[in-house]
């Protein structure tokens, strides 16, 4: 005959299996083992998603966006279009957001993710590349400096030289550091293109001088991007009186905390 002791503990284990199943029905988990819940997708045996591996471009203020198939295949043979009807999520959250089945990233940073669509207790997954894209233009530079670049040939003859920061330099996400350069004797330099680039990165900078900072929210999106990673930094340079050439530095490494 069961004693008032276990008859009591045998009352608190009810109220927490009770409870247990009532915060599992509001969070909107269910389970196949249980009567009590009820799978959305009875049979689900696995879940496509397309494309499997994106990479896609942030131009500035225009955000990247892409629409995500989820393709079910259920235990009868079966497959049906489940895009609407999964749950999706992107790992890393700062890249960007899900509204149903269209991901809109982030138009402050570019990096890599997992996409993954969740139906009941089946997954799907696919491999997302955001690059960010900027190009800004120093006054008195002029506007024209990304395409006077773009339609220079290569002049390997009257190189400049990076001088600063050192190759392989940790730097810190905050204050921005100076880049500084030489430019070749006799070149007549006075446009300069100063890079940062990587899979994901893809910034360049326009000045005159032979010395530029990057603003704050540049520095900071380069950083955020590249955080525990390296990027490479470029120099090419070229005379606005005959920008036919252009010429380019050894590139330089530099690398970001975690």
């Amino acid at each position: 005959m069961p004693t008032r002791t276990s008859l009591r503990r045998s009352q608190v284990l009810r109220a927490v299996v009770f409870a247990a199943g009532a915060g599992w029905m509001a969070g909107g988990c269910e389970t196949a083992d249980d009567p009590v819940f009820k799978l959305k997708f009875p049979g689900l045996m696995a879940l496509e998603v397309t494309p499997d591996s994106a990479t896609l471009p942030i131009e500035g203020i225009t955000a990247a966006a892409v629409d995500y198939k989820a393709m079910g295949r259920f235990n009868n043979g079966t497959k049906r279009d489940l895009s609407r009807e999964v749950a999706w999520a992107v790992d890393v959250r700062a890249l960007g957001i899900f509204s149903s089945n269209r991901f809109q990233s982030s138009l402050t940073r570019g990096g890599k993710g997992v996409v993954t669509a969740i139906g009941d207790a089946v997954t799907g997954r696919a491999s997302l590349t955001l690059v960010y894209t900027a190009s800004h233009t120093r006054s008195p530079a002029d506007p024209a400096a990304p395409a006077l670049f773009r339609a220079a040939e290569p002049d390997s003859a009257r190189s400049p030289r990076l001088t600063s920061p050192a190759d392989d330099s940790a730097l810190p996400s905050s204050p921005p550091p100076d880049f500084a350069w030489t430019a070749a004797a006799g070149a007549n330099s006075d446009l300069f293109e100063l890079s940062f680039s990587n899979d994901v990165t893809d910034v360049r900078i326009y000045t005159t001088g032979t010395r530029l900072t990057p603003t704050l929210e540049e520095w900071s999106i380069i950083t955020a991007t590249n955080a525990g990673g390296s990027v490479q930094v470029g120099l090419r340079a070229l005379s606005s009186a005959n920008p036919s050439k252009a010429a380019s530095a050894s590139p330089i490494t530099v690398r970001f905390a975690p």
